[in-house]
């Protein structure tokens, strides 16, 4: 079983660091800790603004993979009820038995998400990235369902960090044919998408912020922080809440 090897500062006390040997975000000990690290700033900076109560009672991670930030969530916020959820099922079954935590498993049918519950803070680390236009906007109304009065949603996506290395020749396993397409729909209509090749449905999609402020325009929830390429370096973070 891979174990975390965490620096002498870490800040986090009981911080899990048995790591399950199907992790596929696992690559090496270093910059998955990293990893975490960068999404503590973005917890804490949601309490130090004010956007988030210092002692959430409930937390979603979804998805949770097999717990890259659910043991942040955790760590940070000890006595919180935590539910993690994804498809991925070995996935979601860790996560519950380390971290103290509820699982749920996904579906596909993002009209359909219910989990009987509403959150203070929900997590959502990496899955906009992969879905189209229209099944981002059913993903996050289906959130939006699932917030407390004062919750907040916490989503990451790739903007200009991203279209940038893209321009610059990173393919992020599209074809060059797919890459010309995508760029084209970022730059006109502010989200870009392409499926992964032989995956339909699933695939990367890179939004403008100029998007989501015409989305929520009509929304009863709206962001109230946009941080960009903060998350790892490399993803956009959302801040939402209701109005």
């Amino acid at each position: 079983m891979p174990m975390l090897d965490l620096p002498v500062d870490f800040p986090l006390v009981a911080f899990v660091t048995e790591v399950s040997p199907n992790d596929e975000m696992f690559d090496f000990s270093e910059h998955y800790v990293s990893t975490a690290l960068s999404a503590l700033k973005l917890l804490d900076y949601a309490v130090e603004q004010g956007l988030v109560r210092p002692n959430p009672q409930n937390l979603l991670d979804l998805p949770c993979g097999h717990g890259r930030v659910a043991r942040v969530l955790r760590s940070r916020f000890p006595h919180a009820d935590l539910t993690v959820c994804d498809l991925n099922r070995d996935g979601v079954d860790f996560c519950a038995s380390r971290f103290d935590a509820r699982g749920i498993y996904g579906t596909d049918d993002l009209d359909t998400i219910n989990l009987n519950q509403i959150f203070d803070i929900i997590w959502v680390g990496s899955l906009i990235t992969h879905l189209n236009q229209n099944n981002t906007v059913k993903f996050i109304r289906s959130m939006q369902r699932h917030l407390s009065v004062d919750g907040l949603l916490i989503m990451s996506s790739h903007g200009t960090f991203v279209s940038s290395q893209m321009r610059a020749g990173d393919s992020y396993n599209l074809d060059y044919r797919q890459m010309k397409i995508l760029l084209c729909e970022y730059d006109t209509l502010g989200y870009g998408y392409q499926d992964y090749p032989q995956q339909a449905g699933y695939g990367i999609s890179i939004i403008s912020r100029q998007w989501f402020e015409v989305f929520f325009a009509g929304e009863s929830y709206g962001i109230v922080a946009y941080l960009e390429h903060e998350w790892d370096g490399h993803h956009d973070i959302l801040y939402i809440k209701k109005k």
